[in-house]
């Protein structure tokens, strides 16, 4: 990423992959070459003659291989960007130069592309909303009936529940959810239309015939994904259409404003909170400050948000006749961030409510604080009941609600008024009843049921025809720089202070800015959310099933990696029975339990990969990965019944961390011979010889488990290479000390130097396969 130019924090800081390429270069011209070949078919179909079938195919072939230096220079040359990439495009599709943007106009493109495009986008923060509304509605549901607060003018007013509040949330995002529906339903295309809208350049083409004009029209628009297009249009669309698109993303950010406003005052009042990281830091100067930033930036951008449809209300206005040119770069602004800044807002909200923390003990105090007074129109009522008048008891109670408020305001106390109340004998009567009159659940009214009947009525039918979505929703990661997904560093070495400058190109600007770049070794990332850590760890599984497989360690069906599941600790990812290690991809694995049912994926698991490594999550939870193959040293060195000897520095890595396992019992499909597998590993051990069967490691990390599996698999070659040579075989061979291979063990094998040990391997087998992190 360059660091000498200004790039928006949208697409450089928050927004989603997805969001930022779906306004990218790359979208919106190969849009464009699609829209083209529609063009070219639908005039093929319908007749035109100079449209070969190599010219479509040629066209079709090269969609997606634009030449961005051979199209800037054209645009600089001819002043037009649409003719740029219409000459960009027919270099790679000869037989189709001729032919491409035949009979159309600029707006073609421009204006059809940007249709696909908002509703590719309405299609991305709708599926968000969706995962935002569900996710809050588990919220309410939680909390359906917690007792807390309410306020009105922000002074305290009688209970609500922290759920029925929740609901007031919901149920503005179900209408922002109707907007957004209403919006992306209406787009509709612009079509082929021409110059000034009226088709002239197509009538020429077809000669005067209006029905072929009419089908080439409706061809085009179903052929680019719609079923209408607008009826009329100038040149370009009207852009009054852009107001219906921004409105309802303007009138979301007022809701997402609102929302995050009332959390940022609860966590004010230490009520609820956002998520808050472990390492999070609130304040460089006041350590022990919890700042809610991210409710912070939601309001901020929704005020950015909020006002962006009026860029589209003055663009509208204005526009003279069929069109005028005025539109058109303030467009390439306003859209784009109208729906950047609503993918954000959606992916931090989804944070928000995924981890908010709510704290009922602080909302009990509150709620104690305040609820004598609002109780005490039950209190005349109950001393009513008994045979009181109403009358007295209301002067009784009022002077010693006022001796109390004079407690709360004026000297800082906490509201008494109950334990005057038990204190005055007029009261006597009703002392018994006090904790029931004074329960907060009887001050609630109908909260929980009404959240219940909102969920059932009118949150459930609008989720419904996402159904199939939810299933699939996954935890939201946010971005915060361009380095956020970036492996992390580990600083060991010093940087000498002596500056030189090389010869050659080199700058002093250059050797200064050098002395300043630490040195320093990879080291296991840590992940801000546990999706982004799944994904991370299966694609280093997958790797790793390449990699054994290019070293002719994998032996038919035999051989399986685990890890844990970093969300659901008693689930652990499998490869699938009887799939070619060397075509496993990320994808492919399957999640299994402890009982070996399949809990996602829909193949088999290897019984034997069950029975051990159920037991060897189950038993060392310090274990997150396990290998076990049958590669050839490995099986080879295991008929010997031994441990590996400290021959050489490599081997040091297992001295004291391995032991055998001597009783080989067929293969492994018994439970109890997994347990007795466990007792052999031992409590802190990380390899294992199984007795004529073969090597199992395990690890903190996958890369570690992976590591460990390579290195004992070349020591044992090693070693069986050196008995050979010697003459009374191991009898003969130099052993490093005790002592020194403990000291080597501590430096080359310890979890951090096995992770970046792995990191070259990891790096070579996903540049030679690509697709297994897929």
């Amino acid at each position: 990423m360059s660091h000498d130019k200004y790039q928006s924090p949208l697409t450089s800081r928050y927004a989603s992959k997805e969001m930022a390429f779906n306004f990218s270069e790359d979208k919106r011209y190969i849009t464009w070459r699609k829209l083209w070949l529609n063009l070219a078919k639908a005039e093929q179909r319908l007749g035109l003659t100079d449209i070969t079938n190599e010219a479509i195919s040629q066209m079709e072939a090269n969609l997606t291989h634009i030449d961005y230096e051979v199209a800037a220079a054209e645009e600089k040359k001819r002043r037009h960007d649409v003719m740029a990439h219409v000459h960009t495009f027919g270099l790679v599709a000869p037989k189709a130069a001729g032919i491409i943007h035949l009979g159309a106009t600029s707006c073609y493109v421009t204006d059809n592309g940007d249709l696909i495009i908002l509703r590719d986008a309405y299609d991305l923060v709708i599926k968000k909303l969706v995962h935002v509304i569900d996710i809050l509605t588990k919220f309410a549901q939680e909390y359906r009936a917690l007792p807390t607060l309410g306020f009105t003018h922000f002074q305290p007013a009688q209970l609500v529940t922290v759920g029925k509040r929740a609901t007031l949330w919901i149920q503005e995002l179900l209408w922002d959810l109707r907007n957004f529906e209403r919006a992306r339903n209406d787009l509709k295309f612009r079509g082929v239309k021409g110059t000034t809208g009226t088709q002239a350049s197509f009538m020429a083409l077809f000669n005067g015939d209006h029905d072929k004009v009419e089908e080439l029209d409706q061809l085009v628009t179903e052929l680019s994904g719609f079923t209408e297009a607008y009826p009329v249009c100038g040149q370009t669309y009207s852009r009054k259409i852009d107001i219906d698109v921004l409105n309802p993303l303007s009138g979301f950010g007022a809701s997402a404003h609102k929302i995050a406003t009332d959390i940022r005052l609860l966590a004010n009042l230490k009520e609820v909170e956002e998520p808050f990281e472990k390492d999070q830091i609130g304040s460089s100067a006041m350590a022990y400050k919890r700042n809610p930033m991210r409710c912070e930036r939601v309001c901020s951008l929704s005020r950015h948000l909020m006002v962006l449809v009026n860029d589209a209300l003055q663009t509208s206005a204005v526009q003279w006749f069929e069109r005028t040119l005025d539109d058109s770069a303030i467009r390439r602004i306003s859209l784009p961030e109208a729906f950047l800044t609503t993918d954000i807002l959606l992916t931090t909200m989804q944070n928000i409510f995924e981890g908010m923390v709510v704290y009922p003990k602080v909302i009990e105090r509150r709620i104690n604080q305040e609820l004598p007074f609002m109780a005490t129109e039950n209190i005349i009522m109950a001393m009513v009941k008994k045979g009181g008048d109403r009358q007295e008891c209301h002067e009784e109670i009022r002077v010693l609600s006022h001796q109390a408020g004079h407690v709360v305001k004026m000297e800082g106390g906490e509201n008494d008024l109950i334990e005057r109340i038990k204190k005055t004998k007029y009261f006597e009567p009703i002392w018994a009843d006090l904790p029931a009159l004074l329960d907060p659940s009887t001050f609630i009214g109908r909260a929980p049921e009404q959240v219940d009947s909102f969920v059932k009525k009118h949150v459930e039918p609008a989720l419904a025809p996402y159904a199939n979505e939810l299933k699939n929703k996954t935890k939201a990661e946010l971005s915060v720089s361009p380095g956020a997904d970036e492996q992390a560093h580990l600083s060991i070495f010093i940087r000498s202070k002596r500056q030189i400058i090389l010869t050659g190109t080199e700058t002093e600007e250059e050797a200064k800015r050098a002395v300043t770049i630490p040195i320093s070794m990879l080291r296991a990332p840590v992940f801000k959310d546990v999706h982004t850590q799944r994904v991370h760890m299966k694609q280093k599984l997958a790797a790793g099933f390449r990699l054994l497989a290019k070293y002719g360690w994998d032996e038919g069906v035999a051989g399986h990696m685990t890890f844990r599941d970093p969300e659901y600790p008693d689930l652990f990812w499998v490869n699938a029975f009887g799939q070619y290690f060397g075509h496993i991809k990320a994808s492919d694995l399957i999640l299994v339990d402890h009982q070996g049912s399949i809990v996602r994926g829909n193949q088999f698991v290897n019984k034997a990969a069950f029975v051990i490594h159920s037991a060897i999550h189950e038993a060392r939870r310090d274990i997150t990965c396990a290998v076990h193959t049958h590669s050839m040293y490995g099986r080879t060195f295991s008929t010997l019944g031994r441990p590996l000897l400290p021959i050489s520095q490599d081997a040091c890595a297992f001295y004291k961390t391995h032991s055998v396992y001597e009783d080989f019992g067929g293969v492994v499909f018994d439970e109890e011979e997994g347990q007795n597998l466990i007792k052999a590993l031992g409590p802190t051990n990380r390899a294992l010889i199984l007795q004529n069967h073969g090597l199992l490691t395990a690890g903190s990390t996958v890369d570690e488990a992976i590591w460990l599996f390579i290195s004992m698999e070349r020591c044992c070659q090693s070693q069986l290479l050196a008995e050979a040579a010697a003459i009374n075989g191991y009898k003969d061979l130099k052993l490093i000390s005790g002592k020194v291979a403990e000291g080597v063990s501590k430096n080359i094998a310890d979890s951090k130097a096995c992770y970046f040990q792995f990191q070259p391997m990891f790096n070579m087998i996903v540049k030679e396969n690509p697709d297994c992190l897929e």
